[in-house]
């Protein structure tokens, strides 16, 4: 199935086409799924236990250490997994440019619970006094997420080096961090 979305996109692919190239009855498919959206959401799910082969330690560390300090390491986890598994990242970029309302519904419910995941790591930072009081945390999730979902997904489609992404998230982490204010002088 991956490799039929991946060939012609979810807008295009059928369950016809699936089912031929799997060689596999028509109602077999409907056994295990209700339409392909169905079967879109599980293939996003096996490639997400796939993606936390590579980032399940790095996540497990977070008690110990802030999230925006992990932010980088995350995020390189995260691309190493895109540069290893191109069947994972291309089946991603077919989620990322589907205008099905099927898709778009999917990508928003994902994308929330992707804020909502970067808002409680964030929360028990401040929990732990590991942030300035104060800070807007579901702003602060949102401009990860948006960070990590648009930006970089959109550079490794553009296939910038994976090197120079890292280096545009140590200074998004660092603005983050820093601000941009400057500080006011004592003369």
């Amino acid at each position: 199935a991956i490799t039929v979305i991946n060939e012609q996109g979810y807008d295009s692919a059928t369950i016809k086409d699936i089912v031929n190239t799997a060689g596999i009855p028509r109602g077999s498919f409907y056994q295990y799924f209700n339409g392909l959206s169905d079967l879109f959401i599980h293939l996003i799910q096996i490639i997400a236990k796939r993606k936390f082969s590579y980032m399940g330690h790095l996540l497990e560390q977070l008690e110990k250490h802030p999230f925006l300090e992990m932010f980088r390491e995350l995020t390189r986890a995260g691309l190493m997994f895109a540069k290893d598994d191109k069947e994972a990242y291309l089946f991603g970029y077919h989620l990322y440019h589907s205008q099905s309302e099927e898709v778009l519904a999917l990508r928003a419910r994902l994308e929330d619970e992707g804020i909502a995941m970067m808002e409680s790591y964030l929360m028990n930072d401040a929990n732990k006094d590991w942030l300035k009081e104060g800070t807007d945390i579901r702003m602060l999730a949102k401009m990860l997420y948006d960070f990590n979902a648009r930006d970089l997904v959109y550079q490794f489609y553009r296939g910038d080096p994976i090197e120079l992404m890292i280096k545009r998230t140590d200074a998004f982490i660092n603005i983050l961090r820093e601000g941009v204010k400057k500080e006011a002088s004592n003369e």
